[in-house]
């Protein structure tokens, strides 16, 4: 679930959770939380960050499962209507173009550190889902 809280987080926001050199990142995800009240996160509706956030959560006991995440407002929307709006489309789009431009050690670090957090549990129920 770690795994796909970085990847929403980055198609919403065109940039990684946790920014900087390795040492910092390191550092950030292990005792930072991640910060909504940034001005990014002005179009960002509730619920998209209310669902990054339980993917995010640095605790794995605590942190929401894949049905869990099922029941989450903002995916089943996303599963009554899946026709993805002209504005939502441009804004994705800009959030890849933001994160390709993004350093290629800050991406690597970050999917390092994203797949040492996912727990085995976690990876058994995503590999259950997409079988």
């Amino acid at each position: 679930m770690w795994s796909l809280g970085c990847i929403a987080y980055i198609l919403l926001l065109g940039k990684p959770p946790y920014e900087g050199d390795e040492s910092t990142m390191v550092q950030n995800i292990m005792y930072k939380e991640v910060d909504i009240k940034e001005k990014d996160w002005i179009h960002i509706t509730p619920e998209a960050q209310n669902f990054v956030l339980k993917c995010l959560n640095r605790d794995a006991a605590s942190r929401a499962s894949v049905k869990d995440l099922f029941e989450e407002p903002w995916i089943k929307r996303w599963i009554a209507d899946p026709v993805v709006q002209e504005r939502t489309a441009l804004v994705v789009t800009d959030a890849l173009i933001s994160f390709r431009k993004a350093g290629i050690l800050q991406t690597g670090v970050l999917s390092f550190l994203t797949n040492l957090l996912a727990t085995e549990e976690e990876l058994e129920e995503l590999g259950e889902m997409f079988k």
